[in-house]
């Protein structure tokens, strides 16, 4: 959700518990240089100076439970995470299936909300609300009807079915949104007390808010708000296997099955909620003779279909050469309307994940970012904040969605695939 459409959507916005000074993200000492955590100086600079050159309002690197980088700028509080919150509601439901308060991830929602007991929705699994394979009816742009909803979780029982379950893939806020609604159904809370209680209390996280609807429904997609380093405490709980400070917060098997391979055969690099980061990023043709009948099966408008056809067999070198093409064929919110006729109709990404997943990144709009490598022992936050610069020149959205931190936290890693530890094997 774009940081300021959410702004002027706000109805309610919850703290939870605020402290005027947050504790260190590990209470280690930090390392005394890149070198001495085995991390390449260069790279590190790099990254560095990339969060700088898009104004972030906070930076951490963390290797081996120690910091590396504790940069900010600007106030130091809870800063809007935007889709990073998909993750976050992504955690819940492993807790709820940890704590036996949610049967599986293949029970049906039908168990949860009745209404859906009939047609094709008593197939939707929560699984597929997770890996977003849903088929519920969804605009990619909250812009559209999510941002004017008096009740998030009603919109989405409401919604019709555009395609079977496990069928296709589309980014799909109004399933995700439908998660909060399966988290008070489960846990009898709703969903930021939940995790206040299960995850953020356990991390000694206290200044924390979230966004709720006119219903009272924390939203699931987008809301949540945390200070950089205490997005990079959640990191280092999954680094760590789900464990914080000797303790078990988080099943080591969730986090497996939430990020260690793609959670369908449609869309490769993603997991549960989450982004999972291969050995090396590649790219496909943007459209091919598949995609292309996808379309046509899919009903999409002609004038789309001839535009689409016009990138059939592009093959991007970079995400931004791909973005570039795709909007010289589509001309002005070339993007909004791929995502909304293109991949909304299940046309997957060109995006290819090489090799075995060595990250995993929680991503957010405007360049909310976290990423993990639990391999490498290696913690990557970075968050921005709107700015005056963005108001007088709105294009500077495009740099500061910072498409290379993913590249660039990757250099940070050692040379070759990275061992896996030996509490791992």
């Amino acid at each position: 959700m774009p940081l300021a459409l959410l702004a002027a959507a706000l109805v309610v916005l919850v703290a939870v518990a605020p402290s005027p000074a947050p504790p260190p993200v590990t209470d280690l000492p930090p390392w005394p240089s890149p070198e001495a955590a085995g991390l390449d100086a260069a790279a590190v600079k790099r990254l560095v100076e990339a969060a700088r050159a898009t104004e972030a309002a906070g930076l951490v690197i963390v290797k081996d439970g120690r910091v590396v980088v504790d940069e900010r700028s600007g106030p130091d509080e809870p800063l809007q995470t935007a889709s990073v919150t998909k993750s976050f509601t992504g955690l819940a439901i492993g807790l709820l299936v940890d704590e036996g308060k949610l049967k599986s991830l293949d029970q049906p929602v039908s168990d949860l909300f009745p209404e859906w007991r009939q047609g094709r929705k008593r197939q939707v699994t929560i699984r597929h609300l997770l890996n977003q394979t849903s088929g519920l009816q969804n605009a990619p742009s909250t812009a559209v009807e999510l941002e004017e909803a008096p009740d998030l979780v009603q919109m989405a029982l409401a919604a019709e079915l555009d395609a079977a379950p496990g069928e296709r893939w589309a980014y799909n806020n109004k399933a995700v949104g439908l998660l909060s609604g399966v988290v008070e159904k489960a846990s009898g809370q709703r969903l930021d007390l939940y995790l206040r209680d299960r995850l953020f209390a356990p991390l000694g996280i206290a200044d924390t808010k979230w966004v709720l609807d006119p219903a009272g429904h924390a939203i699931g997609f987008s809301g949540l708000q945390l200070r950089p380093r205490d997005l990079a405490r959640v990191g280092e709980l999954l680094a760590a296997g789900g464990e914080w400070r000797g303790k078990r917060i988080l099943s080591r098997s969730w986090i497996e099955a939430s990020v260690m391979a793609p959670s369908q055969p449609l869309q490769a690099d993603y997991g549960l909620l989450w982004w999972l980061v291969g050995g090396a990023e590649t790219f496909g043709p943007l459209i091919d003779d598949r995609a292309l009948a996808t379309l046509r099966k899919a009903r999409a408008p002609p004038e789309i279909i001839a535009k689409a056809a016009k990138l059939k067999g592009v093959v991007p070198n970079s995400l931004m050469d791909g973005v570039q093409r795709i909007e010289a064929v589509f001309g002005p919110g070339g993007m909004e309307t791929w995502f909304r006729e293109v991949r909304a109709r299940g046309v997957p990404s060109a995006r290819r994940n090489d090799g075995p997943t060595v990250a995993y990144a929680a991503k957010g709009d405007l360049g909310q970012i976290l990423w993990v490598s639990r391999s490498a022992g290696l913690v990557v936050t970075c968050m921005h904040a709107p700015t005056e610069r963005l108001e007088a020149e709105p294009e500077f959205a495009q740099v500061m969605e910072f498409p290379a931190l993913t590249s660039l936290a990757a250099a940070l890693l050692p040379a070759g695939p990275p061992q896996a530890r030996t509490s791992e094997r």
